[in-house]
């Protein structure tokens, strides 16, 4: 198994535990760790350098989304937990991506 299909299964698992966790209202110290760790791999493996700004920037809009989102009565509430599980899963990706390009442009 190549690194990039290590990478999409990460993610995939991690998207699928942390959404129909927080709609089971499901949460321990474990499942917070692995999701952590499978956000790592997803970060490490899935985005590359030419990626980086992409991602990030997706990242800039899910955030955005998800605090307008609880102003919708209608579904804000359904979807609220579903998008905080999501970002919360991401954003060890997305610190590590920032990280990385951080590093490259301090490089030169």
């Amino acid at each position: 198994m190549d690194m990039k299909t290590v990478g999409k299964w990460s993610f995939l698992i991690g998207a699928v535990v942390a959404i129909v966790g927080a709609w089971l209202e499901f949460s321990n110290e474990w499942v917070t760790l692995i999701l952590v760790i499978l956000s790592l791999l997803v970060g490490w493996f899935n985005v590359g350098d030419d990626k980086a700004k992409g991602f990030l920037i997706a990242m800039l809009a899910l955030v955005a989304f998800h605090a307008v989102l609880n102003d919708f009565k209608v579904i804000g509430g359904y979807l609220g937990d579903a998008f905080t599980a999501f970002t919360t899963f991401l954003s060890p990706a997305a610190l590590l991506v920032a990280a990385k390009a951080a590093y490259e442009a301090a490089k030169g």
